[in-house]
């Protein structure tokens, strides 16, 4: 499993050191798709696996399914790290990643148990600026009393 978060810098050719404490959780092959919230996750082939298994069993006849199978499965890449533990990002996620701000040079890779969310710094510190004690507690309350 993979917990924590870590700030890290992108060089020029949008190369990344993966952090040790996830690097050593991930299994090669990875696959690189964009998120749901405008981050870009990392996925061993194990967990791809289960991701693409979820979406394969909702309804093919569904046009917003078939819409977010197209938007995965066309936006997702299979990375491997160079001698060094780098992942280098493509240029299709760097715009998701990026998108709605100057592309940069600083990435947070956050943990989320099974995978692994990468971030550009300004969204991911915005999100979490939008989160306090009192709102995480009624988020929390909103998402258990939902049918």
């Amino acid at each position: 499993m993979v917990f924590g978060q870590q700030l890290r810098n992108l060089d020029e050719k949008n190369r990344i050191a993966l952090p040790p404490a996830f690097k050593n959780k991930l299994v090669e092959p990875l696959y690189l798709t964009i998120g749901f919230d405008g981050q870009a996750d990392l996925r061993s082939e194990k967990e791809f696996e289960k991701f693409s298994a979820f979406l394969d069993q909702k309804n093919p006849f569904d046009a917003k399914i078939r819409q977010i199978k197209r938007q995965i499965n066309s936006n997702t890449f299979e990375i491997t790290l160079d001698k060094q533990g780098r992942i280098t990002i493509p240029a299709r996620i760097m715009q998701w990643i990026f998108a709605g701000e100057e592309l940069g040079k600083e990435i947070y890779f956050v943990g989320a148990k099974d995978y692994v969310e990468i971030w550009s710094k300004s969204k991911f510190e915005a999100l979490n600026e939008k989160v306090t004690p009192v709102g995480l507690e009624k988020l929390v309350e909103q998402a258990y009393n939902e049918k």
